[in-house]
């Protein structure tokens, strides 16, 4: 019996490569919808091997959107230029948002 080992690594490449996925992650954003309302569009910021992370300002108009919407939907496309869509309940929201103000 013969056992070959693994080609090795090219770290350089494979980090070139998720920087380059970050990075194509990064320019195409995402997009806010609550309920079947408007869609509001989403920068977003940064990418880690975690995930991505965006911030932004809320609007007024969006607040209180989500405040009285049954759902959030956040969506994206991923490196296949495929949209995905996480729906999120808006349940509670207001509840909670007051708590913090």
């Amino acid at each position: 019996m013969s056992l070959a080992s693994p080609p090795p690594v090219d770290r350089r490449a494979r980090a070139e490569q998720e920087a380059s996925q970050k990075n194509a992650l990064r320019q195409g954003g995402a997009k806010l919808q609550v309920d079947d309302g408007k869609t509001a569009d989403l920068q977003i910021q940064t990418c880690e091997n975690r995930g991505c992370y965006a911030g932004a300002a809320i609007a007024p108009d969006v607040l209180a959107a989500l405040k009285s919407g049954k759902e959030l939907k956040l969506s994206f496309q991923n490196l296949a230029k495929e949209t995905i869509t996480i729906p999120m309940p808006l349940t509670d929201f207001a509840a909670a948002y007051d708590k913090i103000k």
